[in-house]
């Protein structure tokens, strides 16, 4: 006999996912946004300073965006954690069965 979906096992709805995914991905767009914010504020005042001064931060922004992502230490529960659970989780069924 089929089990019956109740509101404690039944798969979340597309609201409920929408509504996680706006909760992961405010923390990065805020990120985001504040960084291209940082950015607008070194080109309006290195430009008041001339051509030169806007070219040589710049070049100085992209490498030091190179430095930080090639040289960026992994965090510790990265580099500890169990490698086939970290790009993997465990997935939750609604088969009904606890």
């Amino acid at each position: 006999m089929p089990t019956r979906l109740n509101r404690a096992n039944a798969p979340p709805t597309l609201s409920r996912h929408a509504v996680d995914t706006a909760r992961l991905a405010a923390p990065l767009a805020i990120s985001q946004l504040s960084q291209m914010a940082m950015g607008v504020t070194d080109t309006i005042l290195l430009g008041a300073l001339g051509p030169d001064s806007l070219a040589a931060g710049g070049l100085g922004a992209n490498l030091f965006f190179v430095v930080v992502v090639l040289l960026h230490p992994p965090s510790k529960k990265t580099a500890h954690s169990n490698p086939s659970k970290m790009f993997f989780p465990p997935m939750k069924t609604f088969s009904g069965n606890p």
